[in-house]
C-alpha cells in the first residue's frame, strides 16, 4: 500500500524537503562549491548550480512566500565578516523570484537591537530589499507560537518556504555557529537571552538548538563561506577568506559536512558529538578547510578528559569590559542572569554563567573573553 505521506508529497513537491518529512522521499544532499568572491555574475551562477544539483527546479509554487534567514547578529558592515553577505541574500531572493516566489527577509538579531533600521542599513539588506522587491521583516515584532519551552516566530507558519542562509564562522560557546544554529534568529526579542539562562552550557544549549531544529522546516541552506569568521567568533574573530559556498536540503547535514571537512572534533563543536550523524550524500569541490577556533573551545579540542578536567579546576574563560566600551547598554540588556550594571558597565562574576552573550553582542567589540587563573 502506498503511503499517504508519499502521496500527499507527489502532489505537493513545495513540501518534500521539511525536515519532518525527509525520511520518506530522499536521503539528504550537501553541494560545497568553490566560489573566491562576492561578484554578482559568479556568485548567482554558483548558487544555481549548487541548487540545480540539488534537484531544486520545481520546489517553488508560483505565487509562494519565501523567507530568506540571513545571520543578522549586528549591525556590522559585510567586510566585518560577522553577518551573511548582502549579495549572498540578493542572489538567493532573485533566484527565487526567478521560480514565481514572493521574497521575505527576516530576522531576530542578538541582544537588544534598539534600531533594526540602522540594522538593515549597515548590513546592506535595506539595498537588497528595495532592489529586488522583498519585505524586510523585524521578528522581534512578529507574534510568536509556544512549543514546549520555546518560543519560535509564527512567521515559521505563515510562509510556504524558509531559505537559511548562515554564515560560516566560530562560536565562543557552541564551537562553531553554521546552519543549525542560524535557526536560533526565529526564537524572537530577548527569550533567547532566557534560555541562554536555562541552557548556560555548551552541551544544554546545543541540545536545545536540535530540538528548534526538529521544529522549524527550513527547506534549503545555502551557507555563505566565502568570507567567514575563525578564532574568538561570532563577533569578534579574525575575517577569513575560505572560499565556500555550501548549500544543502538539511541544516544537520550542512553542519556536519562543514565539521568533517575542517577535521573539527566533537569536543570542540558539541553539535557533531550531540546529534545522530545524518546520512547524507556529498558532492564537493573543496577538499580542505583550515579554521582556527575560538580560545574558550581549543582546550576541549588539544588536552585529553582528565588533563581537561584539571585544567577546569585551575583556570576559567571569563568576559572582561574593556577602556573601548562606550556605554550603549547593549550588553547589560541582553544578559540573561543581569550581571552587568553600570554606567560605568561592570560584571559580577557571582551571577555570570558565561554564556557569553555580551561579547556576542557587543557592537563595539569592547568585550573580550580573557584566561583566569583559578575559578571565579
Amino acid at each position: 500500500m502506498v503511503s499517504p505521506i508519499f502521496v500527499y508529497m507527489m502532489l505537493n513537491p513545495h513540501v518534500r524537503h521539511s525536515p519532518w518529512l525527509m525520511p520518506y522521499y530522499h536521503s539528504m544532499k550537501v553541494v560545497l562549491l568553490k566560489c573566491e568572491t562576492y561578484r554578482k555574475p559568479i556568485l548567482k551562477a554558483t548558487i544555481e548550480r549548487g541548487l540545480n544539483l540539488l534537484g531544486y527546479t520545481d520546489i517553488i509554487r508560483r505565487g509562494d512566500r519565501v523567507l530568506l534567514k540571513p545571520n543578522l547578529l549586528a549591525a556590522k558592515p559585510p567586510s566585518a565578516a560577522v553577518t551573511t553577505h548582502p549579495m549572498v541574500v540578493e542572489s538567493v531572493a532573485e533566484w527565487v523570484i526567478d521560480h514565481g516566489g514572493k521574497v521575505l527577509i527576516g530576522d531576530s538579531p542578538g541582544g537588544a537591537v534598539k534600531d533594526m533600521e540602522n540594522l538593515w542599513t549597515i548590513t546592506g539588506m535595506r539595498a537588497v530589499a528595495n532592489k529586488v522587491g522583498a519585505e524586510l521583516l523585524n521578528l522581534n515584532r512578529y507574534p510568536i507560537k509556544i512549543v514546549d519551552d520555546l518560543h519560535i516566530s509564527k512567521i515559521c507558519d505563515d510562509v510556504d518556504m524558509i531559505v537559511n542562509l548562515p554564515k560560516l564562522k566560530t562560536h565562543s560557546l557552541t564551537g562553531m555557529t553554521m546552519a543549525v544554529k542560524n535557526l536560533f534568529g526565529l526564537v524572537p526579542g530577548l527569550y533567547k537571552s532566557h534560555l541562554h539562562r536555562v541552557y548556560p552550557d555548551p552541551i544544554s544549549f546545543t541540545k536545545m538548538l536540535l530540538r528548534l531544529y526538529r521544529l522549524i522546516p527550513s527547506n534549503i541552506s545555502v551557507l555563505d563561506g566565502i568570507l567567514g569568521m575563525e578564532g574568538n567568533g561570532p563577533s569578534a574573530g579574525e575575517p577569513k577568506a575560505f572560499g565556500i559556498l555550501g548549500m544543502a536540503d538539511d541544516a544537520l547535514a550542512m553542519d556536519f559536512a562543514i565539521a568533517k571537512l575542517a577535521r573539527v572534533s566533537g569536543r570542540a563543536f558539541p553539535e557533531i558529538k550531540v546529534a545522530p550523524t545524518p546520512s547524507y550524500e556529498l558532492m564537493s569541490e573543496v577538499t580542505t578547510l583550515s579554521i582556527r577556533m575560538p580560545q574558550t573551545r581549543v582546550v576541549n579540542l588539544i588536552l585529553p578528559t582528565v588533563l581537561r578536567y584539571i585544567y577546569s579546576l585551575l583556570f576559567s574563560y571569563r568576559p572582561v569590559i574593556t577602556n573601548r566600551c562606550r556605554t550603549c547598554g547593549v550588553c547589560a540588556d541582553s544578559c540573561p542572569v543581569n550581571a552587568i550594571s553600570g554606567p560605568p558597565y561592570t560584571i559580577d562574576y557571582r551571577k555570570c554563567i558565561l554564556c557569553t552573550c555580551c561579547y556576542e553582542v557587543c557592537p563595539y567589540g569592547a568585550i573580550k573573553i580573557k584566561r583566569s587563573v583559578f575559578r571565579i
